[in-house]
């Protein structure tokens, strides 16, 4: 696999600080896919907001990014724990 890309790693550094910025928080493993649905759906309409007043996108981007993340890091554990090992995090069957 090549390195990521600049604008990528840009955009994780972001992620990363505001993930952060919540370390204090229970963390995300406990929570349904259902509640973090909500959440990114939130997040949305907050970067909708944040792009017509030109302020905080990055910011608003990052925070949806993150709860997207969330879901897949959650999946990806639900398929270990299961013992799927066909299946990588990005739910790409390799066998």
């Amino acid at each position: 696999m090549e390195a990521p890309r600049d604008e990528l790693l840009t955009f994780a550094v972001i992620m990363e600080q505001r993930l952060r910025a919540n370390d204090h928080k229970t963390g995300w493993a406990n929570l349904t896919n259902q509640w973090l649905l909500m959440r990114v759906r939130q997040e949305l309409k907050e970067l909708e907001r944040a792009l017509k007043d030109r302020s905080n996108v990055h910011d608003e981007a990052a925070d949806a990014a993150n709860f997207l993340m969330m879901i897949s890091d959650n999946y990806a554990e639900e398929q270990s724990n299961a013992g799927n090992q066909g299946q990588t995090p990005q739910g790409e069957n390799h066998e």
